[in-house]
């Protein structure tokens, strides 16, 4: 995965008559093409899932006014924006690519398994977590977003990242459904529960992560 990274051999060089992408080329995407597009699309759920219910849980877990909570929840993605460019910066100065995404794997788990040990009280921890979520989301979509372009030939790129979208927009449906049902009661252990299988969620990432530095 140091790099991903790098085109596979045999799709490096482009036939000047292959600019249609059918449903036979979909069978022909590699191994690795795959497993990026998993580890994108189950990465970025930690984000996605909890950002749709974290206002209830600002109020109902932590104690926030409505008011409180909106404003709160906004950090994420403002976090995650002021990170982006710096991330994608770094990493590209400094490499590491493999090491760096399984350390973001890892603080994105941690973060969600931290938040479930912390009292039933507003405060500043809360708040660097919500800043801390959106650091580790910055820092894996400059990661892995690249490395799956990089898996396919460059007639396929963007057909193959519209897979990759289709598998994570299958993976939101699904896992809100799932929250929605632990979340029902909007009790204190109801949000533990989610911040627990949101953490076992990066898991999953970082075994898919490590399958890819296998294959590559």
């Amino acid at each position: 995965m140091e790099d991903v990274y790098q085109i596979p051999e045999d799709q490096e060089e482009d036939n000047a008559d292959d600019s249609q992408f059918t449903f036979k080329d979909i069978g022909a995407l590699s191994g690795l093409f795959w497993l990026t597009s998993f580890t994108f699309a189950l990465g970025t759920m930690v984000y996605y899932q909890f950002f749709a219910f974290s206002t209830d849980c600002m109020v109902n877990r932590f104690g926030y006014t409505f008011e409180e909570a909106k404003n709160s929840v906004a950090i994420i993605p403002a976090s995650s924006l002021i990170f982006s460019p710096i991330a994608a910066l770094l990493i590209g100065k400094f490499g590491k690519k493999p090491l760096i995404l399984a350390l973001d794997i890892i603080l994105g788990a941690g973060v969600f398994l931290y938040m479930k040990s912390l009292p039933v009280q507003k405060g500043p921890m809360v708040v660097l977590c919500l800043v801390l979520i959106g650091l580790h989301y910055a820092i894996f979509v400059a990661i892995i977003w690249p490395a799956m372009t990089l898996t396919v030939n460059r007639t396929s790129v963007a057909a193959a990242l519209g897979l990759a979208t289709t598998i994570q927009n299958f993976f939101i449906a699904t896992f809100s459904y799932f929250f929605g049902y632990v979340n029902l009661t909007r009790t204190h252990n109801s949000y533990d529960s989610s911040f627990f299988y949101l953490s076992m969620i990066g898991a999953g990432s970082l075994i898919l992560s490590l399958a890819v530095l296998i294959v590559d």
